[in-house]
């Protein structure tokens, strides 16, 4: 199968980017939906039911009660809104019902259907926490009625409005600890204007905390003097050391920052995440200035127990460990403990690929080859890649094969009224809903063979993001899609880069989305930033035209692998400079060489600069396009494929790039 795929890229006949087969609907109920949809988007509520009501089909009609439901201009009743909630919990968008359900809410309601409804969920909105007091206070529920209003005081966002109107009705049933609760969830939130309103309603002291917290956030003048006016027993609060922490590294202090995070130790409970932003820059950058003692410090000092903020600190720590301070026991047991609390493959892989490594530097070669099949074993992953080039040929695990649901699986699936109407509204191009119900049912699926219909279902539907989507989705559920997860389509000739390489970059600037544009403005598959499609077409006299780097995905590729190409050949071959160059500028990648040497030198030094990049979004970016290029190399081929030491550092052969025919020269200007 992989070698006829391949086969059949070569021919240039890939699936192109069209919808796929039609769903059972008639020609009849499909003209008259269609119509009904389109009435529906344009809020003509009135035809959309007259379309839908010459149909047979009853699965699309639900589609749009569904959506009739969450539209507030619809006057669709509370009763309505419970009973396509309770009997639809599958369905996307079910928090968009409660707030609608709570938006119909009234005192006709009856108190046991409102406590019905509060059975399995909490308030959303002030209505509903008002008619949900009431049915409590009706059924004599008052020890539930405080606990539901002090939680809902404590983690729900109002507006000023809102905040006095809940005050006047339910402020004897909050506490000082319950303000006090709201204000540091906010502050941490970084939502000042609600907070600054939330701490006058405080004591003394506590508000000098809350402004001081404040104006450091805001980088206001006289931060001094409010941190002065802090009581000397609030001085290490968590939140005011952590506002000043990033005041001073904001100021360029880094040293001063460092000193206060290192002198306190705190737990950084729920916000270990807002605590490793600053904790994790200020280790980074003391790395860069050669303190590695403190950013080692830093690293370790973490204090998360989950999550990103504990895998990332404790690979720093690690790293730092093994790679600068030249002690592997020690960084080995940082990697071992990363190792035993994480799940994604990205992680785990990471972990085990480095614990090899400093096992190997202590000179245990058994052990290390233990850990680098372990992470091999993730063969989809960076660091799974460069575990196998370690590995005896014949040691090395194969890339995972995707899940093959049997008939009974596969007819299961169709029959789902979500698969079936996510096919029937594509036939439809009803694409917002179509891109809703896919990224919804990814979300909550758990199968391994869902994931893979599911994938392999928007592909046919020529969805590639979609899919693309669905992948990243099930690999959290340790579920690989190795084919329906790594789209293809048809290249034109003459890119002057392999396909392995254009479809890897894709897959991670754009996830196959061809119409996406950036905040920043990069558009389409490659993500070209207007101005530099504009030079690359210049420079190869093609006719630059903005839209068609959204509107023709073959116009994108081609101006991106120009461009890609070009960054090759300026870095003398190096994909890592090259990638780094493309995702960062490649100005940043050549003074990267300057800071932190030269990959070209070496599968380490490869290694340690990728890892060195200062950007997050880089850092993972290049390591991500690196994986992505080893899975299609693989599927191209039909045969396993290293991510292997030469890969890393052994130039690419990039041939001359043909775009398409030239441009029409310029026409004088006559002004000039």
């Amino acid at each position: 199968m992989i070698a006829r795929i391949a086969f059949i890229l070569v021919l240039a006949v890939l699936w192109p980017l069209q919808a796929g087969a039609a769903a059972p609907l008639s020609d009849k109920d499909r003209k008259e939906y269609a119509a009904a949809f389109q009435a529906a988007l344009n809020g003509q509520w009135s035809a959309a039911w007259r379309h839908a009501d010459r149909t047979s089909d009853p699965l699309p009609r639900k589609a749009l009660d569904w959506l009739s439901l969450m539209d507030s201009k619809t006057g669709r009743s509370f009763q309505e809104i419970v009973k396509f909630a309770t009997a639809n919990p599958h369905w996307p968008s079910l928090w968009r019902l409660e707030v609608r359900a709570e938006d119909e809410m009234s005192e006709a309601i009856p108190a046991t259907d409102i406590l019905a409804w509060y059975e399995y969920r909490d308030p959303r909105t002030l209505n509903g926490i008002r008619q949900f007091a009431r049915a409590l206070t009706e059924g004599g529920e008052f020890a539930r009625l405080e606990a539901m209003l002090r939680k809902a005081w404590v983690e729900l966002d109002f507006s000023a409005r809102e905040e006095h109107d809940f005050r006047k009705v339910f402020r004897k049933f909050l506490t000082v600890e319950d303000n006090v609760a709201r204000l540091d969830r906010l502050l941490w939130q970084g939502k000042t204007s609600a907070a600054t309103r939330q701490a006058r309603r405080l004591p003394e002291d506590l508000r000098h905390l809350a402004e001081a917290r404040i104006a450091l956030r805001q980088l206001s003048g006289g931060v001094d003097r409010a941190i002065a006016k802090v009581p000397a027993n609030l001085q290490d609060h968590p939140g005011l050391i952590y506002e000043r922490v990033r005041w001073r590294r904001r100021k360029g202090r880094d040293d001063e920052a460092a000193d206060l995070l290192l002198q306190n130790k705190i737990d950084p409970g729920e916000w270990s995440s807002t605590w490793w932003r600053e904790r994790g820059i200020l280790a980074r950058n003391a790395l860069e200035e050669g303190k590695i003692s403190i950013a080692y410090r830093l690293a370790a000092g973490h204090g998360a127990t989950e999550g990103y903020p504990f895998a990332e600190g404790e690979w720093l720590a690690g790293w730092i460990k093994l790679r600068f301070l030249r002690e592997p026991v020690e960084a080995f047991d940082h990697f071992r403990t990363m190792y035993g609390n994480v799940s994604y493959p990205v992680s785990l892989s990471r972990a085990a690929y480095w614990a090899g490594r400093a096992a190997a530097a202590a000179g245990q070669q058994k052990i290390a080859a233990q850990w680098y099949l372990t992470a091999a074993r993730h063969g989809s992953s960076f660091y799974g890649q460069m575990a196998a080039a370690h590995l005896p040929a014949d040691a090395r695990p194969p890339l995972a094969t995707e899940p093959k649901p049997i008939k009974a699986e596969r007819e299961a699936f169709e029959n789902h009224d979500l698969v079936r109407l996510t096919r029937i509204l594509s036939v439809m191009n009803v694409d917002h809903l179509v891109r809703r119900l896919i990224r919804h049912m990814a979300q909550e699926m758990d199968s391994p063979v869902g994931f893979s219909l599911l994938a392999k279902m928007a592909l046919d539907l020529g969805r590639p993001q979609d899919a693309v989507y669905v992948s990243r989705q099930a690999i959290k559920k340790g579920v690989i899609l190795t084919e329906t997860g790594y789209p293809m389509l048809r290249l034109e000739k003459g890119l002057g880069i392999g396909p392995d390489i254009v479809f890897g970059l894709i897959r991670q600037e754009s996830g196959f989305e061809r119409t996406v544009v950036s905040s920043a403005g990069a558009r389409g598959f490659m993500q070209l930033m207007p101005a530099t499609a504009k030079a690359v077409a210049a420079r190869h006299n093609v006719q630059y035209r903005k839209e068609r780097l959204t509107g023709d995905y073959h116009y994108n590729v081609a101006l991106g692998s120009a461009y890609l190409k070009g960054l090759i050949d300026r870095f003398d071959g190096s994909l890592i400079l090259s990638l780094a160059g493309y995702n960062a500028g490649p100005y940043r990648a050549r003074q990267w060489i300057k800071e932190y040497g030269d990959p070209r030198k070496g599968v380490e030094e490869a290694l340690d600069w990728i890892e060195m990049i200062p950007f997050n979004e880089t850092r993972n970016y290049v390591q991500r396009v690196l994986e992505n290029i080893t899975v299609y190399r693989t599927r191209l081929t039909g045969k396993p494929t290293l991510l292997s030491f030469n890969s890393l550092t052994a130039p690419v052969v990039a041939s001359n790039v043909f775009i398409g025919p030239p441009r029409a020269p310029r026409r004088p200007n006559p002004e000039g």
